[in-house]
């Protein structure tokens, strides 16, 4: 191909950023103070209602200042914050404030097939989240198809490695949704890219001129708090090549400003262990939640339904919640529910190899979000023969029948997930039936094969996928 090869210009954007950087350090800038640590989408939507602090701004001009600035920013994060921790509030914000940024390269391992196309993914994060697990399954996917890929994240996480290990190139950018001049640069070497999650809009409109962008949607509240207050965004919409969502009520509030809006499901890996003892009539029903800990999951309201059972129907439960904590007040409210009710625990964030066991262990999934579009816990229930109970405002109500392949709470609150635990409870001889007729569900509509076959189809890309999705 005619193109620089995505690596090399990769590396090279790498080098001349930091170039750019020295020059412009020398000059005059804006400081802007980001007391936002993380862009998990949880956590955008909580700094939206703190906007007015956050986006607060101060300049300073003197090209000794900033040069001091760069120079310490040389010396790294952890000798810099001891500095930071001797000098005054403001002081320690000024001279380190625009330097708390990160940047790295991991190099993957590029295909040398002279057809090869070069995709770049931005992903807002790499954490084991539902989004960052679909940006690692296309990775993998497209690599398969003997495609490169360099992916683009703000913030590291647990999907890095597996993703340099499956061939990807990996980069981490902290101004990556920031107007990044090296994610234009890198875009301006690819083919074609993919902007995972509403929330990177910006990045979406930084490069949709530059090449075709295809851009996929997860969310629901995010994507309708945004589209309705933020022009920007939704004139950033006509900005991509296509744009794909995760679900019908994902697409359905996208559809009111642009209507070829197309639902791509997703694909996955069969979760599959040991099958389950066939239960007797004093079995206990093992419930898992999987998720953060945030309003939007709905935990409240599943401790809520706990305490609301009798305790004849308590005494036949175990409840295990994990999930990392990205609302502290709302875990601490949670943590205080959970101390008098002895059929509940409460853990932290799992990694892969973990979240499959305790995923294994339990005989049910629950799914208590007061909205969610395709949780990919709910699709792991399924494909794991495990039962699926979950809101009607969760996406993936519409794939399961009441009672047949799963159980659904008719509303997002206490009482109806209430009784849809009390349905799995009394119904314990229908338990082996319900999760095989759950596994089907998966298998036809959630395939890793499938999705593989669409996804290349829609991008257009020669189709040698090797099938490794399937190992």
């Amino acid at each position: 191909m005619s193109r620089e090869p995505l690596v090399a210009c990769t590396i090279r954007s790498v080098w001349v950023r930091l170039c750019e950087r020295i020059e412009h350090d020398m000059g005059d800038f804006p400081v802007q103070h980001r007391k936002q640590t993380t862009i998990s989408v949880a956590l955008l939507e909580k700094s939206r209602r703190d906007a007015a602090r956050n986006l607060a701004r101060m300049s300073y001009r003197g090209a000794a200042l900033h040069f001091l600035r760069f120079f310490l920013s040389l010396l790294g994060r952890r000798f810099s914050n001891g500095i930071a921790k001797l000098l005054p509030t403001n002081t320690s914000e000024l001279l380190f404030d625009k330097f708390a940024v990160v940047l790295s390269v991991f190099a993957g391992s590029p295909s040398t097939s002279p057809g090869a196309s070069s995709v770049l993914i931005v992903s807002h994060d790499l954490s084991t989240s539902g989004a960052p697990k679909i940006v690692y399954e296309m990775a993998r996917i497209l690599i398969a198809a003997d495609h490169n890929v360099t992916v683009v994240s703000p913030l590291d996480g647990p999907f890095r490695p597996l993703l340099q290990q499956a061939g990807a190139t990996v980069v981490i950018d902290s101004e990556a949704l920031e107007g990044s001049a090296l994610v234009k640069n890198i875009a301006s070497a690819a083919d074609l890219a993919i902007c995972n999650t509403i929330v990177t809009h910006s990045v979406v409109k930084l490069i949709g001129s530059l090449l075709p962008t295809f851009w996929y949607l997860h969310e629901i509240s995010l994507v309708r708090d945004l589209l309705d207050r933020d022009p920007d965004v939704r004139a950033t919409l006509h900005s991509a090549k296509q744009i794909w969502a995760g679900s019908e009520p994902s697409a359905e509030l996208v559809r009111r400003y642009r209507s070829d809006v197309d639902v791509l499901g997703y694909g996955l890996e069969q979760i599959v262990g040991h099958a389950r003892p066939l239960p007797t009539k004093n079995s206990r029903l093992n419930v898992a939640v999987f998720g953060s800990f945030e309003p939007r999951k709905g935990q409240d309201l599943a401790l809520e339904a706990i305490s609301a059972l009798t305790t004849h129907y308590r005494s036949q439960l175990r409840v295990k919640f994990f999930g990392r904590i990205l609302f502290k007040d709302f875990y601490q409210d949670l943590v205080k529910r959970a101390a008098v009710l002895p059929e509940v625990e409460l853990h932290g964030e799992l990694a892969q190899d973990a979240y499959a066991s305790e995923l294994l262990a339990a005989d049910a999934i629950l799914v208590s979000s007061r909205d969610d579009t395709l949780p990919l816990v709910s699709l792991d229930a399924l494909g794991s023969g495990r039962i699926l109970l979950c809101t009607r405002t969760t996406g993936t109500s519409s794939f399961i029948t009441h009672g047949v392949s799963g159980f659904i709470a008719d509303s997002a609150d206490a009482a109806s997930i209430a009784t849809v635990l009390r349905e799995v409870i009394d119904h314990r001889s229908m338990w082996q039936k319900i999760g095989a007729a759950g596994q089907e569900v998966f298998l036809r509509n959630f395939s890793r094969a499938a999705f593989a076959k669409e996804l290349i189809s829609r991008l257009s890309l020669s189709d040698s996928y090797s099938g490794v999705a399937e190992t």
